[in-house]
């Protein structure tokens, strides 16, 4: 369960705080994926790592009952100056999993076995996306935060990735940040909407994608 009680959060930029959310409260059932939607700037990065406890609130209370993922997309929780190795190693003890059964589903799945010992600082933006994605997939996790899917990643891990994504998802919920409805459409059975601080819900994908493409349509 995900559960936000009059959360007032949000970023600065020139000096200004832009708000992601305003006094919103919401929850957020397990075992569904929802795609968050939103115009450019509405906060949808924002918004995920709040869920994900990575992002301080102004005001209000964020509660996640659910064994949860970071944001996964060319960013992760990984330390640059640590191999990919070493990085998985702490994330399998931080969720308490088998370091060893972990590193080898990330370097089988994701096909990165000769830069697992090289330092993370030296991965492209693909293998970034490749590490983090594998990672989350081999955790076994009960809400998976997705921000901008699989950018920088080639067609063939894209394909893999989202079979086993599915797969994942018979038995876990997710939030999904992105512009790709397509990709909303795959994997979301409802949606919310970021809009001047305010979060709509939708319990159907389709108005959720409906009011987003009004949105854009006044901002073009």
């Amino acid at each position: 369960m995900v559960r936000l009680e009059h959360v007032t959060a949000g970023y600065r930029r020139d000096g200004q705080f832009r708000p992601v959310l305003l006094d919103q409260s919401l929850m957020l059932s397990p075992g569904r994926a929802l795609a968050v939607l939103g115009r450019t700037g509405a906060g949808k990065s924002t918004f995920l790592r709040i869920v994900a406890g990575l992002h301080r609130v102004e005001r209000g209370q964020v509660e996640v009952t659910e064994k949860t993922s970071w944001t996964m997309g060319p960013q992760g929780p990984f330390h640059e100056h640590q191999t990919g190795a070493q990085n998985l190693r702490f994330l399998a003890r931080l969720y308490g999993v088998n370091p060893e059964e972990l590193t080898a589903f990330v370097s089988d799945f994701a096909q990165i076995d000769r830069h697992l010992h090289q330092p993370y600082s030296t991965y492209t933006p693909g293998l970034r996306a490749r590490l983090s994605f594998g990672a989350a997939m081999g955790l076994r996790l009960n809400l998976y935060l997705l921000d901008d899917p699989m950018t920088g990643s080639d067609a063939s891990f894209r394909r893999r990735s989202r079979l086993l994504f599915q797969q994942r998802l018979q038995t876990a919920g997710a939030l999904i940040a992105t512009h790709d409805m397509r990709y909303a459409r795959e994997f979301c059975d409802a949606g919310l909407v970021l809009e001047n601080g305010q979060v709509h819900m939708f319990d159907e994908l389709e108005d959720a994608i409906a009011l987003y493409q009004s949105l854009h349509a006044e901002a073009a």
